[in-house]
């Protein structure tokens, strides 16, 4: 269950933000669909890869080992984006994207989580206007 979960779930932020759909919305646009997304998740169920991941860890290596690969290519398309946005002059060539994929990576859990103690998509927005105006700019 959770291969079938995290993977489909781990293409969903690459096919958000890269080609057309970044070039419409780009980086503001992307943080405002993921805050309403998890604002409108009233039964604040979240995601089953970090449900699992947060319950299982313990008792389940295997468990650990598909939520780590399945994180790691999540950071990678995040990773992804972020060298799209350095070809197209948003953010600072200079910056590793790698390393900004990884702090997006954990702002949009940490906006998950957040969700779950029913804080409004406002208040989500404004956390992800926060770390979008602090990634370096060129």
């Amino acid at each position: 269950m959770l291969d079938d979960s995290g993977s489909s779930r781990s293409t969903a932020p690459g096919r958000r933000w890269a080609g057309p759909a970044r070039r419409s919305g780009g980086w503001p646009g992307c943080w405002k669909a993921l805050p309403r997304g998890y604002g409108s998740d009233l039964r604040r169920r979240g995601c089953l890869l970090v449900n699992s991941t947060s319950e299982l860890h313990g008792r389940e290596p295997e468990v650990v080992d598909r939520s780590r690969v399945t994180y790691q290519e999540m950071e990678d398309l995040l990773a992804a984006c972020v060298k799209e946005a350095q070809r197209e002059g948003d953010l600072d060539p200079e910056a590793d994207p790698q390393v900004l994929g990884r702090l997006l990576l954990a702002v949009l859990h940490g906006m998950e989580f957040l969700a779950k103690t029913r804080m409004d998509a406002e208040g989500l927005l404004e956390i992800g206007r926060a770390a979008l105006a602090r990634l370096p700019r060129p």
